[in-house]
């Protein structure tokens, strides 16, 4: 039997890596429970967002190149790398949507937690100013 060893992140945080082939149900919920109990959320697709709540959270507004470095590394860019697009429908996306499947579940439970969190900030913030 081969094993898919895809899911990278969801085996890194429950500690399977070379376990059993499949994920269970209940382990995907332990991954999630991970993410929500020890994790501030950042998206790629948010990254200024993100990079300020990492910012609040850590306190690294104190740094005096932190301006700086917000600027040339995340508003402008210049610590990408690029990548090869692989098209939606291709043989190489379906591949690799069977490989990790169990992490995109993973990730979309991350975005709806980017939300919650956002929202238990601002929460939070309005808590600390009254």
């Amino acid at each position: 039997v081969k094993c898919n060893q895809g899911n990278a992140m969801t085996r890194l945080l429950i500690g399977k890596y070379k376990k059993a082939c499949v994920i269970t149900e209940e382990e995907l919920q332990m991954a999630k429970d991970v993410l929500r109990r020890k994790f501030t959320i950042g998206l790629m697709s948010k990254m200024e967002e993100s990079v300020e709540r990492f910012d609040r959270r850590f306190g690294w507004y104190d740094n005096e190149k932190r301006q700086q470095c917000f600027d040339s590394h995340i508003k402008v860019g210049d610590n990408k790398n690029p990548h090869k697009e692989v098209k939606e429908g291709s043989e190489a996306w379906k591949l690799l949507t069977e490989m990790n499947s169990v992490d995109i579940r993973l990730y979309e439970y991350a975005v709806k937690l980017f939300e919650l969190q956002k929202d238990q900030n601002r929460i939070r913030g309005i808590t600390q100013q009254a």
